[in-house]
């Protein structure tokens, strides 16, 4: 049996809080997930978004062996916060989340836990028109990374590329 609910409030014209439950049960295995969420908008080119998540997860013994999952019950956590700026010619972010390994949200999506993940990028838009060479040109930059819950490095990367957007909706992307 599986149940999910979710509830968001706006908050005047620039702000929302929500919260969301879900809970899958079966015979002798239960999933439970509570959440909270929000996002604001600071100024029109500024959003702040969190959400803050905790789980309680039983299973099986047999599955819990075969799985290689914990016997009893086990909880866990996840945080997830973001910034953006976004204006008509550029736009930066910055991101972060934290799951940690016993979190479960077996009615949804959570494709990796015991992880800590940090990301970061910055991109410049140079506007063309119809009578340029181009459309739109986008240079931008990122860097990312992510470690064990234990502290080890899982991995890491860092992006440069450029965006050519022309007539007849021509793109071209070049990454380094």
């Amino acid at each position: 049996t599986t149940a999910i609910g979710r509830y968001r409030r706006g908050i005047g014209d620039a702000a929302t809080f929500g919260g969301l439950v879900s809970t899958r049960r079966g015979d002798g295995y239960e999933n439970s997930v509570f959440a909270a969420d929000s996002y604001v908008r600071m100024t029109p080119s500024d959003s702040l978004r969190a959400q803050f998540a905790g789980s309680t997860t039983r299973y099986r013994d047999p599955l819990a062996d075969r799985l290689d999952q914990p016997h009893g019950s086990f909880d866990g956590h996840g945080l997830l916060a973001s910034y953006t700026h976004s204006d008509r010619v550029r736009s930066w972010s910055a991101a972060y989340a934290d799951v940690s390994p016993g979190f479960r949200a077996d009615s949804g999506f959570v494709n990796q836990v015991g992880v800590r993940q940090a990301d970061t990028n910055v991109e410049r838009r140079v506007r063309g028109g119809p009578d340029r060479w181009f459309r739109n040109l986008f240079f931008y930059a990122g860097v990312d990374g992510t470690r064990q819950w234990d502290g080890a490095w899982n991995e890491w990367g860092a992006d440069v590329g450029v965006v050519y957007q022309g007539p007849r909706e021509i793109e071209l992307q070049l990454n380094l």
